[in-house]
């Protein structure tokens, strides 16, 4: 009784297509929001924030399924994604936090052609921006992030606080802060102030897209998932079996199939051939023959006549 009340606790219902449907639509409202976030946390690495981006909706259906989140009630959801999109890429970040960091120099300053070209600002403009995302990837964690998704990805300060779980006004003053510490990093590199630059880059703020590849495979896993009721992983799994992994898979099978067919053939040809010598080969036991089989040799053996030599004589009775 208690197994079967344990199998009962931990079931799950199958989504439904109109469930598959919801989550299409949220998928593309969401997209570049969920990528944004996860890719600025982890500090433009772009496999690491597939990997991020991939879990922010394969934790998205999990809740779903546990009844926590509603798919249809759109805007409860996006405030929701976007705190799991942090969660997931502050979680591989901090896994990732024993490699080597390597220190920015104002003066060597690192391209950054995905994210430092607007198509609404022009060419010195854009070569502004990249310079000022350089000396904003040097500030400290908690101001460096609210600033780059302000002024650099257009989210306002609420989306900020929904995707940290901080207050509104937490975030304000961070922002606040970390300008002021920005303002001498700016004056060393040229900028007169750094708020007015920084309000030239508001100017073209715009996500980013994520990969093609990356969004093309994890909606199709969610709608084969909704769909089937398949489940993809938990909170922090990537749900995605490439090409590399099946062809490894056939070819293993492929292989132990080979081998059978090996040994099957060498015990064939041991079988047909001659007698194994009793050191090298153990002695094989034939089979007892069945009783029709024995009635059979019988009946059609020839009588043998006994010769005069061997005759035994008949039996007397007395």
């Amino acid at each position: 009784m208690a197994r079967e009340s344990n199998d009962n606790a931990t079931e799950q219902p199958v989504p439904s297509a109109r469930e598959a449907t919801d989550f299409a639509e949220l998928f593309e409202v969401s997209r570049s929001t969920v990528w944004t976030i996860c890719y600025r946390v982890l500090h433009g690495r772009e496999c690491e924030a597939e990997e991020a981006f991939q879990s922010t909706f394969s934790r998205l259906l999990d809740s779903s399924r546990k009844g926590a989140v509603t798919l249809s009630a759109r805007e409860e959801t996006l405030v929701v994604l976007r705190r799991y999109a942090y969660c997931e890429a502050n979680a591989l970040r901090k896994r990732l936090a024993g490699r080597t960091r390597k220190e920015l120099v104002v003066g060597e300053l690192p391209e950054r052609q995905a994210t430092g070209v607007s198509p609404r600002l022009g060419a010195q403009q854009n070569e502004e921006r990249a310079k000022l995302e350089g000396l904003v990837e040097m500030l400290p964690e908690r101001y460096r992030l609210p600033i780059l998704l302000h002024y650099f990805h257009g989210m306002t300060h609420a989306q900020i606080g929904d995707a940290l779980g901080r207050p509104l006004s937490t975030v304000s003053n961070q922002i606040a802060r970390g300008l002021r510490k920005l303002e001498p990093m700016a004056r060393r590199a040229g900028f007169t102030r750094s708020s007015v630059a920084l309000a030239v880059v508001a100017g073209g703020a715009q996500l980013l897209s994520p990969p093609s590849a990356s969004a093309a495979e994890t909606h199709q896993v969610a709608h084969v998932a909704c769909t089937e009721g398949s489940t993809i992983g938990g909170a922090s799994t990537t749900v995605a079996i490439s090409k590399g992994t099946v062809a490894a898979i056939i070819f293993g099978a492929t292989l132990i199939l080979v081998v059978a067919a090996g040994f099957t053939v060498k015990s064939q040809l041991a079988a047909s051939g001659a007698a194994p010598t009793p050191s090298s080969t153990p002695t094989a036991v034939s089979p007892a023959p069945s009783k029709d089989l024995q009635a059979t040799s019988s009946a059609t053996a020839p009588t043998p006549t006994p010769s005069e030599g061997n005759a035994s004589p008949p039996s007397r009775s007395y």
